[in-house]
């Protein structure tokens, strides 16, 4: 299953803030890549 990424609207940027507390921080130190759980407040 391929799945093609594009920008966010900013609208759609601010909908998704306000509907949800948790999310994923992803981040690469030195070439690694790792995911971060988070919670959040909007």
């Amino acid at each position: 299953m391929s799945t093609a990424l594009r920008n966010m609207t900013h609208e759609e940027c601010l909908e998704m803030l306000k509907g949800g507390h948790f999310g994923h921080l992803a981040c690469s130190k030195d070439g690694q890549p790792y995911v971060v759980p988070i919670f959040f407040a909007f």
